[in-house]
């Protein structure tokens, strides 16, 4: 049974529950962004090369940025990390010609999690850095070009499905406002992806 509630109480309730379902939100998000580092490193360790078992024993996962809206794993060889730069790019043969380089990154479903940080505001994309308690705006042309690849990389590893999370934003919330995850939903929808 619901709770009842007067009028004046109706903006002050709906915003408790905005805010519970965003924060129940980050957290499915954060458990299922750790459970998907694991099982990129597993996958990674099950396909490595075989020859003595070093390669694949070497990957670790670490918490490399996490705040109370975002988690960031990176998976990674702190022992073997030059091993794997030759299997993604390849490399020369001593008696001459290349090895092939092997496919790198894919999983068969992933999801992501688009912040603010690379935000459409109409017309255009635009870049963000959050620092401290606000976000700023990315002028570097290296940095914006960076940060448009690092969604361009996580929009196109999953081979068999991909679900976008976009947070529903906040109107209290100066950091989360609606206006921008709305933007982006609006864009993506735009695009013909399928909203469950």
């Amino acid at each position: 049974m619901g709770t009842k509630i007067q009028i004046d109480q109706m903006a002050d309730a709906v915003n408790e529950q905005l805010e519970n379902y965003a924060r129940l939100t980050t957290e499915t998000v954060k458990t299922a962004v750790t459970k998907a580092g694991n099982a990129v490193k597993k996958d990674i360790a099950a396909t490595a090369p075989e020859r003595t078992g070093k390669y694949a024993k070497s990957w670790r996962t670490k918490k490399t940025k996490e705040s109370s809206t975002e988690l960031e794993i990176t998976v990674y060889s702190p022992t073997r990390y030059m091993l794997a730069h030759l299997l993604e790019h390849g490399h020369a043969k001593r008696g001459g010609g290349r090895v092939r380089a092997i496919q790198g990154l894919e999983l068969d479903y992933s999801i992501v999690a688009w912040d603010a940080d690379f935000r459409f505001n109409g017309t255009e994309w635009t870049y963000y850095n959050f620092v401290g308690n606000r976000w700023q705006n990315v002028s570097s042309e290296e940095r914006r070009l960076y940060l448009k690849n690092a969604y361009r990389v996580l929009l196109t590893r999953a081979r068999q499905g991909m679900i976008i999370f976009i947070p529903a934003g906040s109107d209290t919330d100066e950091t989360r406002k609606r206006e921008w995850y709305d933007a982006i939903f609006n864009y993506l929808c735009n695009l013909g992806i399928e909203t469950i």
